[in-house]
């Protein structure tokens, strides 16, 4: 598992949407699903669930009604109930949705990307028709796959998430964005 912090990520996509960010608000709630496969074995999960809970912990102090949160992770991340989360919330426009996964991935015959997951294997195109199906203002696919087994100390971020990011990047924006790493 590549150990870049989810806050490097951040910034890179950050970088490609802040120019194109409308004047006007366009997502009045963000929410995240973070779907960590701590089952996996071996590729750090279990510490990318720690880093995402307290970057989100961070944003969303003071914000719990603008920023909410699904964690699935362990036997109950499975494929069916990541489409189920999607189906069930229904429509909300004006919302923001990001969806982080962590775990392995893998390409198929078919040349569709697939987040195989320990127990079950999600086409990112049915991940994508998922969330285009709710009507959200912006959907945000950002998965951190395996890829490299090289050990080295991950950098340590030197202040807390900031707020004004977020509302940039997840609240003046919209579309679809698919960020793969």
């Amino acid at each position: 598992m590549k150990r870049w912090l989810p806050g490097f990520l951040f910034s890179l996509f950050l970088a490609l949407l802040c120019s194109t960010a409308a004047a006007a608000r366009v997502s009045t709630h963000l929410h995240v699903l973070l779907d960590i496969d701590t089952d996996a074995k071996g590729i750090g999960t279990s510490r990318d669930l720690e880093i995402w809970s307290r970057v989100l912990g961070e944003i969303r102090q003071g914000r719990e009604g603008r920023v909410s949160r699904t964690v699935v992770q362990g036997r109950t991340l499975t494929p069916d109930t990541i489409l189920k989360f999607y189906r069930d919330l229904g429509q909300r426009p004006g919302w923001a949705l990001l969806f982080v996964y962590s775990g392995h991935v893998a390409t198929g015959a078919d040349g569709d990307h697939y987040l195989t997951m320990t127990h079950g294997r999600l086409a990112r195109g049915r991940l994508r028709n998922a969330m285009e199906g709710t009507g959200a203002n912006l959907q945000v696919i950002l998965t951190d796959c395996c890829g490299s087994i090289t050990r080295f100390a991950a950098v340590q971020r030197p202040v807390p998430a900031e707020w004004a990011m977020f509302e940039q990047l997840f609240f003046e924006t919209g579309g679809m964005v698919d960020i793969l790493s």
